[in-house]
This record gives structure tokens, C-alpha cells and sequence, in this order.
């Protein structure tokens, strides 16, 4: 017999089922909302002006009984019980006699479960809403002739995700949320006035899918390491066959080729998408140099393992050639092995159309997940130099793979696609296109951020714009430009 007030557990990917444990549920109370009030009291005026109302967190309250068939799987469900109500981040609860809403719950303080006998036991525990609301099943709409008329039935605000198809090229995006009193709104870019060029920030001027190493030649030299072995194509990606047999002094060694972007740039913008599988395999160390007409390193981007006795991915940026005078910086994730396993993307942006000439240079390193979202960037650092230095036009790219030549284990390593980018200057009444046909934004109300092909371009967001939420009742959505997007709207539904 399961309890009419059993409930599931979601937490770090699995349910759990509290009957299916040996768990009774005595009781499930959800207190009622958490209303505080800020109130300005005035001398000569009989009671108080309410100046502002919050929801606080919720509390939540469940007792349970506990039953085992001995005292050491009691002991065992015991602890079983503690490891599932401790969680670092907020979990969701699911009940049998709601099962389209759910909450989501953090344990704060302690506990005890008491025994009654060797077998059986009883507890309650307290949990807390850090989020207030209970949640229904994700729902979806489709905006149809720019325009949604949403009834939403949730009795609190929720805050919704737009997914945008970009149909033509756009220089804004305008998502607006009409009221009754007020107006409220999301626009990303800006319109163009009447004589302002629409123009192209950055051109595509090489695009290797890595799929073949026609067009590519050996490259003669790697920083403080040898060129040696070879590359081959597997799965249409580069990755190295041959290493070499290890040189003495020992260095970093392996196969490197180079090949011509076609065009001397000065202003660029280079994207590769590599992946570095290193857990449990070894050392690997990948590189992109960018090189002027003489093959100088003008720039470098990379990602390494170099690590004897653990598994941990940094990443690395250079300006210059080896020596005193080349500019250098390591990154690490947040979290030190959050780059283990790297599959991602490595970016140099380097362009002198910036405060009188002077160039200015950032790396950009991020994991990408399987939807296309960007993870785990970094991209904090930021040269800003004068005209004459690091700014030589680059003519060629080079990819390097190596490893640390006495070692018998490596790393896999893989080069899959690679893009350099002209970028141009801004024509003296301009506006860059925002988005191209063809490209994604979402829009994530909740968590407070907007992303063009799954990377962040919220500094994009224009003054006075803000994070709306759906309201109980109808919302009148508008979209802007005109015919230019298609955009779903998905939410769940949000109660008090």
C-alpha cells in the first residue's frame, strides 16, 4: 500500500520514489507564501504607507515513517535518506497527489531519525523554497504575423525562454510585452536611422571544414618544442597519426602544418573548433599560430594538458615570437577540471579600429554543449597595445599537435573546423547587422541572458530593456522587425 501523499525526488538525473524505499509519508505541508512588507510610517497620519511587498522563500514540512528488515539495512536506509535530502544546489520534488506540479527544495540544518525499534523508525524534515512558486509541465506557443496573444493561466509570473529563427539579416530585435498602464520590453542591437549603413562587422575570408589536408604544407617550427610526424583525416577532422620518435633534449614534439588565408589581414577574428580528450589518456597540447608573411607569430591560441600524475586542461594565449618581448597568459575554468575533456571552441579576436589606432587583442575559449550553448568560457582577458606591435597583417594559419616526447600515453586530439574573419571598420553612419538569416537567439528570462548560436551576446541588450516575466491573464506579445524572425515562447506555468 503506497501513501496518498507519497512523492519522487529529482536529483542529479534519476527519481527516486519514497515507497519504493520503505519510506511512509505521515505528512506533506507546503506553508503558505512568505509575504514581508516594507511600510513608511508619518507622524500625524493614523496607520502606514506601504512603500514595497515581497515574496520571500516557502517552507516546506514532511514527515515520514521508515521501515527495514534489520537493523543494519535500517542503519543503511538511514544514511541512504541522509545522501538524498543533501544537495549542494536546489532539487525537485514531484507528489503523487499533484503530479503536474512540482517544487524545488534545498534541506537547511539538521535532523534525526528516531528509532522506535530495531526495524522501524519515524522523522520529519524541513525544507526550504528558495524559489517560492510551484511549477507546472513546460508549455509552448508559436507567435504567428509578429504577434501572440498569450493567456496564462499560472497564478504568479513566470518567466519564459524565446527561441528566435533569424529569417532575414536583422540589425535589433525588439520582443515587447504590452500592459495596460505600461510597456515592457527586450531589444538586442538598434534600428537603423534613415541615413545609417546597414553593414557586415566581420567577412568570412577562409573557411576549412578540416575534412581534407589538401591546401596545407608542412610547417617548419613550434615554440620551445619539434616539428615532427604527421597529420591525417579521420571522420573529417585532423588528428595526428605519427609523433615521432622522441628527440633529445626532450621537448614538446609533433606533426604542425600551415597554410594561407588567402588574404593579409590586419584586423581578424579566427574561430577553431578542436576537442582534447586527456582523462585518463595523457599529455596533448594543441595550437594555432597565426603568422605574417615571413612566418612570425604574430598570435597563438591553445589549449594543453602538460600534466605528469593528473588529468586538467588550461588554456593559453601569445602575442609575439618566443622571447622577452612576446605577451603571454595561461587561463583555467572556474572549476579546475571544468576543461577536462575539451570540446569547444578557441577564438582570437585582433583589430585596431579602437581609440586611435591602438589594436586590441582578447582570446576566447569556451566548451560547447551538444544544444550549441556555450559553457565554461573565459574570455576575461584583454591586450590593448599601441599601432606597431603584435599588428604585423597575418597571411597564414598553422594547427600544431604534441605531445611530451619520453611519454608512452597521449591524449586523442582533433582540429574539426576552422574560420578566419576579416573584421571590418564601421562606416561613419553605420549599424552592424545583429543577426544573419539562419542564425538562433534565445532569449532566457530566467536566467537573465541572450545568446546568438548558442554564445552570450548579452552586452548587446539596449538601455531600458529588461527581463519580462508572463503575467496571470493575457499577455500581448510583439515582435519587431517585422516578418524577420519565427519565435516559439516556451514557460512553465508558475503557482502560489
Amino acid at each position: 500500500m503506497k501513501s496518498d501523499l507519497n512523492f519522487r525526488i529529482l536529483k542529479d538525473g534519476s527519481i527516486t520514489d519514497m515507497h519504493d524505499l520503505g519510506i511512509w509519508v505521515e505528512s506533506f505541508h507546503i506553508f503558505s507564501p512568505n509575504i514581508t512588507r516594507e511600510k513608511l510610517q508619518v507622524a500625524g497620519h493614523p496607520g502606514a504607507y506601504l512603500l514595497e511587498s515581497n515574496e520571500e522563500e516557502r517552507q516546506v514540512s514532511i514527515s515520514m515513517q521508515v521501515e527495514a528488515d534489520s537493523l543494519k539495512a535500517f542503519d543503511d536506509l538511514k544514511h541512504r535518506i541522509y545522501e538524498l535530502f543533501f544537495s549542494r544546489e536546489a532539487f525537485v520534488i514531484t507528489r503523487d497527489l499533484t503530479p503536474d506540479r512540482k517544487i524545488k527544495v534545498l534541506q537547511e540544518g539538521d535532523y534525526d531519525i528516531d528509532q522506535i525499534t530495531t526495524e522501524d523508525g519515524k522523522f520529519q524534515i524541513n525544507l526550504t523554497m528558495l524559489d517560492p512558486y510551484l511549477y507546472g509541465d513546460e508549455e509552448e506557443a508559436v507567435f504567428s504575423e509578429d504577434t501572440l496573444p498569450l493567456y496564462y493561466e499560472g497564478t504568479a509570473p513566470t518567466y519564459p525562454i524565446f527561441e528566435i529563427e533569424v529569417l532575414e539579416d536583422i540589425t535589433h530585435l525588439d520582443m515587447i510585452k504590452s500592459l495596460e498602464d505600461e510597456l515592457e520590453f527586450m531589444r538586442i542591437g538598434r534600428p537603423p536611422i534613415a541615413s545609417e549603413e546597414e553593414y557586415e562587422r566581420e567577412t568570412l575570408v577562409l573557411h576549412d571544414s578540416c575534412s581534407t589536408l589538401n591546401g596545407w604544407t608542412q610547417a617548419g617550427a613550434v615554440d620551445n618544442g619539434y616539428v615532427d610526424g604527421n597529420f591525417m583525416v579521420e571522420g573529417n577532422r585532423f588528428t595526428p597519426e605519427l609523433f615521432g620518435a622522441a628527440q633529445e633534449p626532450y621537448k614538446w614534439q609533433g606533426p604542425s602544418i600551415k597554410r594561407s588565408i588567402g588574404k593579409a589581414l590586419s584586423s581578424y577574428k579566427i574561430d577553431v573548433l578542436v576537442e582534447l580528450v586527456n582523462v585518463a589518456k595523457g599529455t596533448g597540447m594543441m595550437e594555432v599560430y597565426l603568422l605574417d608573411a615571413d612566418n612570425n607569430v604574430i598570435a597563438k591560441i591553445g589549449v594543453e594538458d602538460i600534466w605528469r600524475t593528473m588529468d586538467k586542461i588550461q588554456a593559453k594565449f601569445q602575442l609575439g615570437n618566443v622571447g622577452e618581448d612576446r605577451y603571454q597568459d595561461y587561463r583555467e575554468p572556474a572549476y579546475p577540471w571544468g576543461w577536462n575533456n575539451f570540446k569547444g571552441l578557441l577564438r582570437l579576436w585582433s583589430h585596431d579600429h579602437y581609440e586611435g589606432g591602438k589594436r586590441r587583442i582578447r582570446p576566447y575559449f569556451a566548451m560547447i554543449e551538444p544544444d550549441g550553448t556555450h559553457n565554461w568560457v573565459s574570455s576575461s582577458d584583454l591586450y590593448i597595445g599601441p599601432p606597431g606591435k603584435y599588428d604585423n597583417p597575418v597571411t597564414q594559419v598553422q594547427l600544431a599537435s604534441r605531445i611530451w616526447a619520453p611519454t608512452n600515453t597521449k591524449a586523442d586530439m582533433y582540429f574539426d573546423d576552422l574560420k578566419v574573419y576579416e573584421i571590418n571598420p564601421a562606416p561613419v553612419e553605420g549599424v552592424h547587422w545583429l543577426a544573419r538569416a539562419g542564425d538562433k537567439i534565445v532569449i532566457d528570462t530566467k536566467e537573465e541572458d541572450i545568446l546568438l548560436n548558442g554564445e552570450s551576446i548579452k552586452k548587446e541588450r539596449s538601455l531600458g530593456s529588461e527581463f519580462f516575466s508572463l503575467d496571470p491573464g493575457l499577455n500581448m506579445l510583439v515582435q519587431y522587425p517585422q516578418q524577420s524572425v519565427r519565435t516559439k515562447i516556451f514557460y512553465e506555468p508558475a503557482y502560489r
